[in-house]
């Protein structure tokens, strides 16, 4: 079967479904590429996920089973392309021409093969940091950036000055809710919280560390207003709409933050630490803070930030084109089927 029609299996990280909202952005990246990069066939992703009609899922309870499924999906379909955003320790892939590696997340936290056409990233400054983990170069992959559904987000409303300030994303204590709490508290605003799985789902560090909600909650008692996962496009337009300023305070650099790709297509105001891939994407459109390491110091630059944000005249709602998820398959087909 020729490289240009054989069929395409996009491999997730299978830690959450895959939905076009998703409580990690690889998944809503997946389920983006499967909706419009031609000749997409099956996902590997967890149960509950949203596939395209046309697109099948091959079920992966969770991450830890992912080595095992791409090993029978290799077996049982030799002649298909295997986009694989998972990370997962899957050595095999390296000798494999047909298995593809795209990157999202910081190397500490994933396999990494030897740099090869076949390995890209989503930022230079992801790529960089496997250089310096590894100790060898990935400066020869390729740059793979992310995508949103531009066309999905209405244009909200004309922004209200006391309207929400929102963080949206996981709940874990690398993404820095406490300090956008902290600075929301010193301006006596309200910060509504979106993300993890719920009060009422199990807990885990990475994705729904409720331990630290309630520590949030318990210090923040008149701040921090928890509101629960965004897991529909619909209600997390609406959430942007209310919205007077969008924080992302993480402490940990961002490879691409797709939420911010999603304020800045609706003209929200979008304030963030100033370091990380999320530079490279849409850094004249943010109010950026800088980041030293101190919490005083980040709380109070990340509250200066915010001010300028909340003073700044509207802006028009304007992503550049290549940002959209259209540009973003077309990225993924001509590197996949060359």
């Amino acid at each position: 079967m020729a490289l240009e029609t054989a069929p395409i299996i996009l491999v997730s990280p299978c830690s959450t479904p895959v939905r076009p909202a998703a409580a990690a952005g690889v998944e809503v990246v997946v389920h983006a590429l499967a909706r419009r990069l031609p000749g997409v066939t099956h996902v590997l992703a967890r149960p509950g996920s949203e596939l395209p009609a046309g697109v099948a899922l091959i079920p992966v309870p969770r991450h830890e089973r992912l080595a095992e499924a791409l090993s029978e999906v290799v077996a049982r379909r030799p002649a298909a392309i295997l986009c694989d955003h998972s990370g997962c320790p899957f050595p095999q892939g390296d000798a494999l021409p047909r298995f593809f590696r795209v990157f999202h997340v910081a190397p500490q936290y994933v396999y990494c093969p030897a740099p090869s056409p076949r390995v890209g990233f989503v930022s230079a400054f992801l790529r960089d940091a496997f250089s310096r983990h590894a100790g060898r170069s990935y400066a020869s992959c390729p740059l793979l950036r992310n995508g949103v559904d531009a066309a999905a987000l209405a244009r909200p409303q004309e922004r209200a000055a006391d309207g929400d300030i929102v963080y949206i994303g996981r709940l874990n204590r690398l993404k820095g809710v406490d300090m956008a709490a902290e600075a929301c508290a010193r301006r006596g605003r309200a910060l509504v919280v979106y993300g993890g799985h719920g009060a009422t789902a199990p807990a885990d560090i990475v994705f729904n560390d409720l331990a630290y909600l309630a520590e949030l909650r318990a210090r923040y008692p008149d701040v921090v207003r928890y509101e629960g996962p965004l897991d529909d496009v619909a209600r997390k337009v609406a959430a942007l709409s209310r919205a007077a300023c969008l924080l992302i305070p993480s402490r940990e650099p961002e490879s691409c933050s797709l939420v911010a790709l999603e304020g800045v297509a609706l003209g929200i105001p979008v304030v963030a630490f100033a370091h990380g891939g999320l530079l490279e994407y849409v850094a004249p459109r943010l109010h950026l803070a800088p980041y030293r390491g101190r919490h005083d110091d980040d709380v109070h630059a990340l509250g200066a930030a915010l001010d300028q944000a909340l003073r700044a005249p509207p802006r028009p709602a304007a992503l550049p084109p290549e940002l959209h998820a259209r540009a973003m398959a077309r990225r993924y087909q001509a590197w996949l089927t060359p």
